[in-house]
């Protein structure tokens, strides 16, 4: 279990260089282009990232310390929204 849980957190690390790099040269306003076809936009993708994470974050407790824990369902737009994550500077989300 703990090379699965060392595969993981590798895989994490990797998604955010890799996310890191992706946004090097963009530019603020682009991040947050109105997207077609009701696709999410960058600035979108990443307040839904955040929004999980503190989701997420909270939750590893739990997981660790019972075998079955009872966990609420969250929705993770509510929160990125009532954390102001769409509009925040990225850098600040």
């Amino acid at each position: 279990m703990r090379d699965d849980v060392t595969a993981l957190l590798a895989r994490l690390e990797d998604s955010m260089q890799r996310m890191t790099w992706a946004l090097m040269d963009c530019d603020e306003d682009d991040l947050r282009l109105e997207m077609e076809d009701g696709e999410w936009s960058p600035m979108q993708i990443f307040s839904h990232i955040k929004a999980s994470d503190d989701i997420i974050t909270a939750r590893i407790p739990l997981f660790i310390m019972r075998d079955h824990p009872a966990l609420q369902s969250v929705d993770e737009r509510a929160w990125a929204a009532a954390a102001g994550y769409e509009e925040a500077p990225l850098d600040q989300t």
